[in-house]
Parts: C-alpha cells; sequence; structure tokens
C-alpha cells in the first residue's frame, strides 16, 4: 500500500504544477511529481502498473498539445 502514498504525493504536487507561475517552482514540483510517480511505479502491483501507463499513454497526446 506504500505506492498510495506516493500516488498522492503525484497527483498533490502535479496540481501544484500547473497552479504555480513562478518557473522555479514549476520545475521543483514537475520535479517531484515526476519522482513520485516513479516511486508508485516500482512500489505498486503489476495490474495497477498496467493501468497506469495505459492512463499516461492515452494522456500524453492531449498533455503535449496544450503547450
Amino acid at each position: 500500500m506504500l505506492f498510495l502514498l506516493t500516488m498522492i504525493g503525484t497527483i498533490a504536487s502535479f496540481h501544484l504544477y500547473y497552479s504555480l507561475s513562478d518557473e522555479i517552482s514549476r520545475l521543483i514540483t514537475g520535479l517531484l511529481s515526476q519522482m513520485c510517480l516513479l516511486l508508485s511505479l516500482i512500489y505498486a502491483p503489476w495490474f495497477i502498473k498496467i493501468v497506469v501507463v495505459i492512463a499516461i499513454i492515452r494522456l500524453l497526446p492531449n498533455y503535449r498539445r496544450t503547450f
């Protein structure tokens, strides 16, 4: 269940990433969210890893269009 804590950290820092306007703060929260996502993928069971990876692959094209 440790992956749930890191997944909550990922969601919280990703939300902060979008709400901040300062560039250095966005950089730090972006790196923190990526690190938490990596840790949650390491600690998660295999079926949750598959669901998260599929969600990332499906959302990535939409994310790139916003910039």
